[in-house]
């Protein structure tokens, strides 16, 4: 065959969760009319997928409140679109496939993990720090908090504040836990969302110059335009440069940032390369430079609706996925299931247990939660 037998594998994955792009699937279609192993694979998955015990878990299935809410943050609107039939079946069909995929790649693998205990966050509540040292708990309901000659306005997962116009330039961080997402909206007009376990630094007023912050973790940036006055971020290895424009920053791995624009353009500098990204492409840092490929808004920005997809993905950074999403320890009972990749998505908005169920319904793997703990076993 002329891929990889794992690169297909994957695209027939997301061929049979209807994830798959269609460029990938015409791909795909030419292999099925030529190639006799990829034909046999996909029928050998299509069986498995059509099982007794998938289709139980989809018969289980609620319609009526599985809704795909694609939020269009690049307008002023929501566009709110249910999910057909087959749309619910496919994204259960991802949680089903993950037991299949999990013994395909662990039967491979071909390095053994020592034992991961995923850190936990102590911050239980979003936290807003300014240069005093003093720090702030933000609720969920309406405050009006006053420091000094700024006005903050926190309401209902949102921050914005106001200022005096002859107000000193001051900066100020804003902490996003586990379990918690937050948008605050800048001096400038700029609109940030801060995913799970995620810090924004920035400035009560911008420079003239520049406009500059600093992120960590993973956000995504609608950016006031300004042709006069560039929006730089500040990642722990790259910075991200732009004027006006759409786009999504995961530094959760930084040494593997991923830049992913929706509209406008944007110029990455790391590591002592330039790259200009366009837009529907997304940027991966890597040691020798840059890659740039296609990517699917859905998957990328789905964490804004609460959905944390991943393709292909050790059991390791999926547990760093949960605690990002539930606040949880992740432990490993044998130290070679940290090697399982699987590919799937968590609700963050629904129990933990319908993932680990899931899990465990397709898979020889087992979980048991005690005290704030996931392990992993078999």
């Amino acid at each position: 065959m002329e891929s990889s037998k794992e690169h297909i594998s994957n695209l027939l994955i997301d061929k049979i969760t209807g994830m798959i792009s269609p460029e990938d699937d015409l791909r795909l279609n030419l292999m099925l009319d030529n190639d006799p192993e990829v034909q046999k694979e996909w029928e050998s998955l299509k069986q498995k997928f059509s099982s007794t015990r998938a289709k139980t878990y989809i018969d289980n299935i609620d319609s009526k409140k599985e809704w795909l809410i694609v939020s269009e943050k690049l307008n002023a609107k929501k566009s709110i679109f249910k999910i057909s039939t087959a749309k619910i079946i496919s994204a259960a069909a991802i949680l089903i496939i993950v037991g299949f995929v999990a013994l395909r790649y662990f039967k491979s693998a071909e390095h053994i993990a020592k034992p991961h205990l995923a850190s936990s966050i102590n911050q239980d509540k979003v936290r807003l720090s300014i240069s005093t040292g003093e720090t702030i708990s933000l609720t969920g309901n309406k405050q009006i908090i006053n420091i000094g000659d700024i006005k903050v306005l926190n309401n209902n997962k949102a921050l914005s504040y106001s200022r005096t116009q002859n107000q000193a330039m001051d900066w100020m961080t804003l902490s996003v836990p586990a379990k918690f997402d937050y948008k605050i909206t800048l001096a400038d007009g700029t609109e940030v969302w801060l995913n799970s376990v995620s810090t924004l630094k920035f400035p009560t007023i911008f420079a003239k110059e520049s406009r500059e912050v600093y992120l960590e973790g993973e956000g995504f940036f609608k950016v006031a335009k300004n042709k006069n006055c560039p929006f730089i971020v500040h990642t722990p290895n790259s910075k991200v440069q732009v004027l006006g424009t759409t786009f999504n920053v995961n530094t959760y791995h930084p040494q593997s940032m991923v830049v992913s624009l929706l509209e406008g353009k944007v110029s990455l500098h790391a590591k002592g390369k330039n790259h200009v990204l366009n837009p529907g492409h997304q940027a991966v840092l890597t040691d020798q430079g840059f890659n740039d490929q296609l990517f699917n808004q859905q998957r990328v920005l789905g964490w804004m609706d609460g959905e944390e997809y991943f393709n292909n993905l050790s059991l390791t950074d999926i547990g760093e996925i949960l605690k990002r999403c539930y606040g949880v320890k992740v432990f490993f009972e044998q130290q070679e299931i940290s090697n399982f990749k699987l590919s799937g998505v968590i609700f963050k908005n629904k129990p933990i247990e319908l993932f680990l169920n899931s899990l465990e319904t397709s898979s020889e793997i087992k979980t048991e939660i005690k005290n704030n703990t996931v392990h992993i076993f078999y």
